[in-house]
């Protein structure tokens, strides 16, 4: 299965609508069934290019249960997609 960068971007804006507050990569690799390593270097890449920006922390239930403060990413609206 190949996804583009594009396809991440849609996926990033579809989730912000979910949560408003920002995404974490496990939210997006859970959502999309991209792997959480490959979401990492997509989140980088996004940062790097100025279309996405850290937007502070935001709970989460972990592994075990117990909410968890995480990165949170959101999409810089009027950034520029790749066609």
């Amino acid at each position: 299965m190949s996804f583009s960068f594009d396809d991440v971007l849609k996926e990033i804006e579809r989730l912000e609508n979910q949560n408003p507050d920002g995404w974490a990569v496990a939210d997006l690799a859970r959502e999309s069934g991209i792997n959480v390593k490959r979401c990492r270097e997509w989140v980088r890449e996004m940062i790097d290019t100025g279309k996405v920006r850290l937007n502070g922390r935001a709970k989460r239930i972990s592994i075990d249960g117990l909410k968890r403060p995480v990165p949170v990413y959101v999409f810089i609206k009027g950034a520029k997609r790749e066609k």
